[in-house]
């Protein structure tokens, strides 16, 4: 079902899914599933670099932490 439907979402939504078919399973059962069979991968995401704020004169650039 996860092949046919990719924009389905994780292991809850197909979980109700299987429920409105008669299919009584857990939500945990389903994620364990989808995970041994390679659906369930975590994305990482790249951490945003820092931004340098650089000051060309003097008092030319103040910061506030709020």
């Amino acid at each position: 079902m996860r092949r046919r439907h990719p924009a389905w979402g994780g292991a809850l939504r197909i979980h109700a899914i299987l429920r409105r078919q008669g299919v009584h399973v857990g939500w945990t059962t389903v994620h364990r599933v989808l995970k041994r069979h390679g659906f369930m991968i975590r994305r990482v995401q790249k951490p945003t670099p820092f931004k340098r704020f650089q000051r060309r004169h003097l008092d030319s650039l103040w910061q506030v932490d709020v």
